[in-house]
């Protein structure tokens, strides 16, 4: 990823669905079954809402024997607790080796996500006693609806997938796509960015574009603070490279 300096746009009605600022413990911290309400006393002023308790699914893959081959399992995964605001639109996602912020739509924009992320970090690392944190990534979940029924790609998308899709000797319209790159950087900065045509609630054809940026580094808390707003600014660019002023003027 090239690192040149792109100024922030701001849009009136922003397609993100989803924005997470999450860190990623270099020890998992001690989790027991009081830690969830413990966790819902310290923090209940900023997030009032009913707490959820999340089982993420973990899959394995083990090698078998020679006869049997690799075997495949899938089992839950460390449980995290999320906490919520009154409204249900600011989150905080905690577990024994993660803990992220998450502001789900209409976004509350980087000026109140940023300082939230800065203060609720600083509090869970006062609450467990956390030493090191071993990475930190910033996401954006866009979801882009077109109201122009069939959809030119090229109009909307500057993406290696759309010019392959338009160099087919294939006259039809697309259906659907799914397309996942991930991109390592010089300075271990990591890139995963999924395109995608998406289910539609209404007479729109709707597109996921996810992008991740993820830096996997041993740092304190006040360095995962000063690289988020690093990480924020390569996603945005690379949001603003994938996208067409077609595209821009639907968020306008």
């Amino acid at each position: 990823m090239r690192g040149q300096q792109v100024v922030r746009r701001v849009y009136r009605n922003p397609p993100i669905e989803e924005a997470i600022c999450q860190v990623r413990y270099a020890a998992p911290v001690e989790w027991t079954v009081a830690t969830p309400g413990q966790l819902f006393e310290r923090f209940k002023e900023r997030y009032p809402g009913k707490p959820r308790v999340q089982r993420p699914i973990q899959a394995n893959l083990a090698s078998g024997t020679q006869e049997e081959g690799p075997s495949f399992s899938v089992a839950p995964g460390p449980a995290r607790i999320q906490l919520r605001s009154g409204d249900g639109r600011r989150l905080l996602t905690v577990g024994a080796d993660v803990a992220g912020v998450v502001s789900l739509r209409p976004y509350e924009g980087w000026e109140h996500l940023k300082p939230r992320f800065e203060q609720d970090m600083r509090d869970l690392y006062g609450f467990f006693g956390i030493a090191e944190i071993a990475g930190v990534s910033a996401r954006y979940i866009n979801r882009i609806k077109i109201k122009q029924v069939p959809v030119n790609l090229s109009d909307y998308f500057h993406h290696f997938a759309v010019t392959a899709i338009d160099s087919l000797p294939f006259t039809g319209g697309v259906t659907g796509f799914f397309y996942r790159s991930e991109l390592q950087g010089s300075d271990n900065t990591k890139l995963a960015l999924t395109l995608a045509s998406i289910e539609s609630e209404d007479d729109t054809a709707d597109f996921l574009l996810d992008i991740d940026v993820i830096k996997d580094e041993s740092m304190n808390l006040p360095a995962a603070m000063e690289l988020i707003d690093h990480l924020k600014e390569q996603e945005n660019a690379v949001f603003e490279a994938l996208i067409t002023d077609q595209a821009r003027g639907l968020f306008e």
